[in-house]
């Protein structure tokens, strides 16, 4: 194959970076708007988010030859659907937590999807493929076909890069979620032992084993990994847990809810 046959690939790719950036964008800037201070969202590192370039490429092909644009708006809505609610089952498949829910919001599907969003994605294909497309291809045509290629390759090695540090990075996250879910499980069980153990004692013994509850808390699992680990928290890891808020597991919860409680803690004493 000839070294510059390549160079359509290169073209869908640079798109795909690009939108994925005005996704970064728009994401962040709506988010640090709420939370009235600045949100890198986004899974990965970087300041792209794949899903909005993947969307935005999406209609660029499958709809750029349809001038009807509440066709366009309609259609839209159905793939960006689709593509959301495959990504959001895929990413819960393989990390064994849900990253954004829509329960909240009516007329959601399983609240991995919801009306709003599709809405909110039918225009941006309205946007994408009547306005922002064509700069988007002016500018990426001024490259030749050797700087593409170059520019390309440069891109790819950066997000590919990204993708995997992050997924480890969560994946490591994970492993804390486990450890500390299983210290709270573990001294759950211990304190309801000593709570049936509390009512059979007499009121004059009852201060007595609070106080050895106390020193067994402070030397249980649980106690040295709420006072260890959260410190050991890396900044990309405490990034991801804040841009997703919504971030939550069945086999963590628990876990979740108290590193959160504890991000929160350390917030507000600095």
């Amino acid at each position: 194959m000839d070294f510059f046959h390549l160079h359509t690939y290169g073209y869908i790719f640079v798109w795909f970076i690009i939108y994925s950036f005005f996704g970064w964008v728009y994401e962040s800037l709506w988010a640090s708007f709420n939370e009235k201070q600045w949100v890198n969202r986004g899974f990965l590192s970087g300041p792209v988010i794949p899903i909005y370039g993947a969307g935005a490429v999406l209609f660029v092909l499958l709809l750029e030859n349809i001038e009807n644009p509440v066709v366009i708006f309609l259609l839209g809505m159905v793939i960006a659907s689709i593509l959301e609610y495959f990504t959001s089952w895929a990413m819960e498949k393989l990390f064994h937590a849900r990253w954004w829910d829509y329960h909240h919001y009516p007329f959601n599907l399983n609240g991995r999807i919801c009306l709003y969003g599709a809405l909110l994605f039918g225009f941006f294909a309205v946007l994408i493929n009547k306005v922002i497309q064509p700069y988007v291809e002016k500018f990426v045509s001024s490259f030749s076909d050797y700087q593409l290629y170059i520019l390309s390759v440069i891109l790819m090695i950066l997000f590919l890069t990204d993708t995997t540090l992050t997924i480890r990075k969560v994946l490591h996250l994970k492993e804390r979620f486990k450890e500390l879910q299983n210290a709270i499980t573990e001294y759950r069980i211990q304190a309801e032992a000593r709570i049936k153990d509390y009512k059979k004692y007499r009121q004059e013994q009852r201060a007595q084993l609070l106080l050895n509850i106390k020193v067994d808390f402070e030397e249980s699992k649980l106690y040295k990994a709420l006072k260890e680990k959260y410190g050991e928290l890396s900044f990309n890891e405490r990034r991801i847990l804040k841009a997703f808020p919504n971030f939550h597991s069945d086999d963590y919860d628990d876990a979740i809810i108290r590193i959160k409680n504890k991000l929160a803690e350390l917030k507000v004493r600095k």
